[in-house]
């Protein structure tokens, strides 16, 4: 998160694109947002994965018996797909806490990250706010 928030700064601070050694890679950031828009690849992106979501639950939610080949393709990326995330919020194991933590954990995770990056939005704006010079 703080390495996206510096690269966010530094891509903002449009004075430094003139200066020979972040330049180059402020420029090439400046192409490559603007080929990604042209592509448009957000919607690609998000239809793959809700076909990868639906691929990935067939066998388990109609009890289908899918050939060899076929599983044993998709039961490595489930495996990879389908990590305890719980794990990396909390830092502890499994048997520290019991099922209705860790799923309460889970369930304020995002609304903890949202509530964090609104803090830091709100704080680098007061900053700015108090820099400027007075009208």
């Amino acid at each position: 998160c703080v390495a996206c928030g510096l690269a966010a700064y530094c891509y903002s601070m449009t004075s430094w694109r003139k200066k020979p050694c972040i330049g180059g890679p402020l420029r090439l950031a400046d192409r490559a947002s603007a080929l990604y828009v042209k592509l448009g690849p957000t919607p690609k992106i998000k239809m793959m994965f809700a076909f990868y979501q639906i691929v990935l639950v067939l066998s388990s939610t109609y009890w289908a018996r899918l050939p060899d080949k076929y599983t044993g393709l998709t039961d490595p990326l489930a495996n990879v797909v389908t990590l305890d995330w719980t794990y990396f919020i909390l830092f502890l194991p499994q048997q520290c806490l019991g099922y209705g933590e860790r799923l309460l954990a889970i369930a304020l995770a995002p609304v903890a990250l949202i509530a964090l990056m609104m803090i830091a939005g709100i704080s680098l704006r007061l900053k700015r706010w108090r820099a400027a010079p007075a009208p």
